[in-house]
């Protein structure tokens, strides 16, 4: 049986697994970098398109100003949209959270933020309203919830839902989650 999702647990299926959406957590300001779309969106080996050199160019500069990270904060409350990130050290601001919930599966409060380039790496300790907060590369991974071996696919072209949803039920799969244009089915490896 399929379960219709609400916006709500599309937000927690997407900050569990560290995924940015643009304006939101990333705008037509920011580069594929900054954005954290420079592993996930960009052919390094196909030639010849727009921006190309600029994205290339940032690529082997290695530094960014800022960049969307996950982040795992200690506490039940998940903070606003806005929230500011502070370094532990000096109180600095380094930046700000975009989205943030509280997840229950992994049983923490997940967010994404905007951070200052240094802060990006994840070496030193952050703070997000009151408390303690640290960058992870995808927070799932870190807490351990994909122990079962499955692997999440997202599957959009809401025009083709019918289809696939057929083409699953036929080969004896399962979807685990309905939303808006997006089936996420489990996939064993």
């Amino acid at each position: 049986d399929m379960v219709r999702a609400t916006a709500d647990d599309w937000t927690r299926f997407r900050l569990e697994r560290g995924v940015g959406v643009h304006g939101v957590d990333f705008g037509p300001e920011d580069n594929p970098h900054e954005a954290a779309l420079d592993q996930r969106a960009i052919c390094w080996t196909k030639g010849c398109y727009l921006g190309q050199e600029v994205v290339c160019m940032q690529g082997m500069r290695g530094t960014v100003k800022r960049r969307l990270v996950s982040l795992i904060i200690d506490g039940r409350d998940a903070p606003a949209r806005g929230a500011r990130v502070l370094r532990v050290r000096d109180g600095s601001d380094v930046g700000e959270v975009t989205s943030a919930c509280t997840s229950e599966r992994l049983s923490t409060v997940v967010a994404l933020a905007r951070v200052l380039g240094a802060a990006a790496e994840g070496n030193e300790p952050l703070q997000v309203a009151g408390a303690s907060a640290r960058v992870v590369p995808r927070p799932e991974r870190l807490v351990g919830a994909e122990a079962d071996g499955s692997l999440s696919v997202a599957v959009t072209a809401h025009e083709r839902l019918r289809h696939w949803t057929d083409a699953l039920a036929k080969a004896g799969i399962k979807p685990v989650m309905l939303c808006p244009a997006t089936l996420l089915v489990p996939w064993a490896l």
